[in-house]
């Protein structure tokens, strides 16, 4: 059902009991409560206030690929469809709603550079700083400027810096510490006006040696999409929300007691005597890959994802899922935590 609120002459269309299957990528059977969509500042304020008028909690999304529902949501679902992407010299600025993969196509076709091992991964553009994404050697921290948010406190735009949205491994302000507060309207990017390929990944590197020539900006995207495509499995074809666990991080000590055990341990180096242990290393050598619960399971592509593969419920991925946290941390000692939002 949808009716018509208005506030201060705001006009909001507010689903009831509306499916979000379709509106997240792992694609389990939720709905919610209540829905809009907001393309504008003012709406994204209306809906708010609509929601705090009802006595109903609310949550933001974007595309979806980054949020999983395990029950029904008891209140407001606002999804952010704010487009526009403006250019000055090599400064860029997106509205939160834009398409992350098209952001990078159209930084390309502007020859502005730097965001092509970026390419393909899923979700929006105001998505991008709570994960601080990742990929392929590069982050989001590399070229964020600022980000633009609503303070749900003063319900009034403010500008953070960086370097306040403490940036790290999937993590920023906005997944802990001021979680909640602040909904990303735009992000501020600053790129650059000459091409340098960043080839410090194995895999990429591995790709771009066996060409004629050295790739253009246009051309190392495409091979980052193939590599994407070949290692993880499309979400239009089996419901997944991309990587399932984070990489963990380990001391020292840590390390070189798991080295004694696991000598093909896979692990790098990333400052301050921490260590990134690659998670599908772990989950496979666990004996999980393609383990499944139901209709929930661990990829057989990639150990990393966990997918729907069709009429998973909850209760499957919920299981699925501690159990690869019990088995990995039985086995090595290191807890593994999970990458999306998780919705209880």
């Amino acid at each position: 059902m949808t009716r018509q609120a208005n506030k201060e002459k705001v006009e909001l269309a507010v689903t009831s009991d509306q499916d979000l299957s379709q509106l997240t990528t792992f694609g389990l059977r939720q709905s919610t409560r209540q829905y809009i969509e907001t393309d504008t500042f003012d709406r994204l304020v209306a809906a708010i206030e609509f929601a705090r008028a009802q006595e109903l909690p609310f949550l933001i999304m974007g595309g979806g690929s980054n949020l999983v529902f395990l029950r029904d949501y008891p209140g407001l679902v606002i999804r952010m469809t704010m487009k526009g992407i403006e250019y000055k010299a090599n400064r860029v600025s997106v509205a939160a709603g834009e398409n992350w993969h098209r952001l990078v196509e159209d930084t390309i076709e502007n020859k502005l550079y730097g965001l092509e091992n970026l390419s393909l991964i899923p979700g929006t553009a105001g998505a991008a700083p709570v994960q601080n994404i990742g990929a392929y050697g590069v982050e989001l921290a590399t070229f964020l400027k600022e980000v633009e948010v609503l303070d749900t406190l003063s319900l009034k735009k403010l500008t953070i810096d960086r370097q306040d949205c403490r940036l790290g491994y999937r993590d920023s302000i906005f997944k802990r510490g001021e979680k909640g507060r602040y909904i990303i309207l735009r992000i501020n990017l600053e790129l650059d006006t000459i091409f340098n390929p960043r080839l410090g990944y194995e895999v990429l590197r591995d790709r771009v040696s066996q060409l004629e020539s050295k790739p253009d900006a246009r051309e190392l995207s495409r091979i980052v999409c193939d590599i994407r495509k070949q290692r993880l499995p499309d979400p239009a074809e089996e419901g997944n929300a991309g990587s399932f666990f984070k990489n963990p991080l380990v001391s020292q000590e840590q390390k070189e007691r798991l080295l004694e055990q696991f000598e093909n341990i896979h692990c790098t180096a990333v400052g301050d005597s921490l260590y990134k242990l690659s998670a599908a290393w772990l989950i496979e050598r666990a004996g999980l890959k393609g383990y499944s619960v139901g209709d929930a399971a661990v990829s057989d592509r990639h150990a990393l994802v966990l997918i729907n593969r069709g009429k998973a419920s909850a209760t499957e991925l919920q299981s699925l899922y501690q159990q690869v946290i019990k088995r990995v941390d039985d086995l090595f000692g290191v807890e593994l935590e999970p990458e999306p939002e998780l919705v209880f």
